[in-house]
């Protein structure tokens, strides 16, 4: 989860997508060989050209509907280098953490949100990149 000035970076995937007009948190699958860190700098790199430090983990969590489930390892980030660049997704914000919710974001996005702990963190974390 990608903060700057404690605006957080969310983006949304576009009509051709699997997942068409739904907003998301940034990030993406880990490869063999990686740490989901490894993974979700190279995943940041590739879907938006952005150079990020990984901070510190929130509390993973699982999300689960019929026939699918998604375990999802979230961090605290912030831009290294560059500019959001739209290479996978149809659009970009940065938004105030209170505004998440009313956005049509992935399931599996919600449930990091659920977790009081990563609310408080993402706030805490939010407010230092004020």
């Amino acid at each position: 989860m990608i903060f700057r000035h404690g605006k957080l970076l969310v983006a949304r995937h576009g009509e051709n997508s699997n997942r068409p007009w739904k907003w998301e948190f940034p990030g993406g699958k880990i490869q063999p060989g990686e740490s989901p860190q490894q993974a979700l700098v190279r995943e940041i790199r590739e879907e938006l050209n952005l150079s990020v430090r990984v901070d510190a983990p929130l509390e993973p969590v699982v999300s689960r509907s019929p026939g699918h489930e998604i375990a999802l390892m979230p961090f605290l980030c912030r831009i290294v280098s560059g500019e959001p660049e739209l290479r996978e997704h149809a659009e970009i914000r940065w938004i105030e953490l209170n505004e998440v919710t009313s956005l049509e974001m992935l399931p599996a996005d919600y449930e990091v949100l659920k977790v009081r702990e990563n609310l408080r963190r993402l706030s805490e974390y939010a407010g230092e990149q004020a």
